[in-house]
């Protein structure tokens, strides 16, 4: 006969599991159809906007379900695996609603437990992803209006490291069309270094310029740095 947990025992599981995902929103369904409320702590409903947890169970009609957003439903029941037993755990994606009526990202990980009146149950840690997508979509747009100017500048663009000879990190197309290279024949011919396709009478020139701004030293800010760089039909 399976011994089931206590509360005391089950209560003990769900700050363990809570602490190992250093988290502390949480919410937990039965593991049956619209997945009946089994628990919620403080932190969650807040989270969602609401005063106290008798106040979110009322809102979702004591239905874990109902916080999630109907479209997302679909992939949530398939990262679940439709198959659940003691121990499972899962990480899901979609979208909860706020007291509000606004919805926002969170990634869901669960864990499958038995309850102490022997039922399966799912207990969710949840993250709300808000800021972090903002951050992303952000840098999006950030790489957009770059990829833009890389492609569309009238001169050439190359970004290197600052390691021996300047390894190449970026190419622009026009950097290759102006001297008839490929990005192939720059890692074939010259090993992917900036310095390779320098003439070997100004190198010492380059590298002197480039330290003075690795160092900070004072570089006027319209001073140019001559040198000649190799092309397929000779020096440019």
């Amino acid at each position: 006969m399976n011994k089931f947990m206590s509360q005391t025992e089950t209560n003990s599981l769900i700050s363990e599991f809570a602490a190992q995902n250093n988290i502390s929103g949480l919410i937990g369904g039965y593991c049956e159809e619209g997945f009946p409320l089994y628990y919620a702590n403080r932190e969650m409903a807040e989270m969602l906007g609401y005063e106290s947890v008798e106040e979110l169970a009322a809102a979702i009609d004591e239905k874990v379900a109902n916080t999630i957003h109907s479209d997302d439903m679909p992939q949530v029941i398939s990262d679940l695996g439709g198959s659940y037993y003691e121990g499972m755990t899962y990480e899901t994606t979609y979208r909860m609603p706020r007291k509000d009526g606004s919805w926002f990202w969170t990634v869901d990980k669960g864990k499958v437990i038995r309850a102490e009146d022997g039922m399966l149950a799912i207990i969710s840690v949840c993250t709300d992803m808000s800021d972090f997508l903002r951050r992303q979509k952000e840098l999006e747009s950030q790489n957009i209006i770059f990829d833009y100017m890389f492609r569309n500048i009238p001169g050439g663009y190359i970004r290197c490291s600052i390691d021996e000879g300047f390894s190449f990190l970026c190419i622009s197309e026009r950097f290759l069309n102006i001297l008839g290279w490929t990005e192939e024949d720059i890692k074939n011919q010259f090993d992917n270094k900036f310095i390779n396709l320098v003439c070997p009478d100004d190198r010492e020139n380059v590298c002197r310029y480039t330290e003075h701004i690795l160092n900070e030293e004072a570089v006027c800010s319209n001073e140019d740095v001559i040198y000649r760089l190799l092309g397929k039909d000779g020096y440019h």
